[in-house]
């Protein structure tokens, strides 16, 4: 789908996002491992990565128009896929920001959020197909670690 291609075309270009997704599940483990025993209820902390979907803002309607630098018109970059995407009006198909909102506000009121959160009917199906892959690379290569040892993490600690 146009999604998919679009994200993957994205991720390439965010290494930053990747190393906040490792850090934001570093804390997450961590706050989930320390509860409020070792933590004063009132600094408790909840660690939730937002994976947004498509929404309707004015972000599109307010962007300067211009020329691409010849380097960023190589059929499949990330620039190249983007400009199709905003001129194939894909993002006509969106959600209701004010909606997205309360869906926040409301995920922040529940006392065991989740870790990932996509928000969004294109989120929601892109994290399934992400959850699709993952699990078929983990069984298709599950047999390379047989030979590494007996112990599990959860042996270990």
């Amino acid at each position: 789908t146009w999604s998919t291609q679009l994200w993957k075309a994205l991720a390439q270009g965010w290494p930053q996002k990747l190393s906040l997704s490792g850090t934001s599940r570093s804390v997450f483990s961590y706050a989930r491992s320390h509860r409020v025993s070792d933590l004063d209820a009132h600094a408790h902390c909840q660690v939730v990565i937002i994976e947004p979907g498509n929404f309707a803002t004015s972000v599109i309607g307010n962007l300067v128009h211009t020329s691409p630098h010849p380097a960023y018109t190589k059929p499949g970059s990330v620039t190249a896929t983007v400009r199709q995407w905003v001129a194939d009006g894909v993002t006509a198909v969106s959600s209701d920001p004010v909606r997205g909102v309360e869906a926040i506000y409301k995920l922040a009121q529940i006392p065991d959020p989740p870790l990932f959160f996509p928000l969004g009917k294109d989120a929601v199906q892109r994290a399934r197909e992400h959850a699709a892959k993952l699990l078929a690379d983990t069984d298709r290569f599950a047999s390379w670690s047989d030979d590494l040892g007996e112990r599990s993490y959860a042996d270990a600690i």
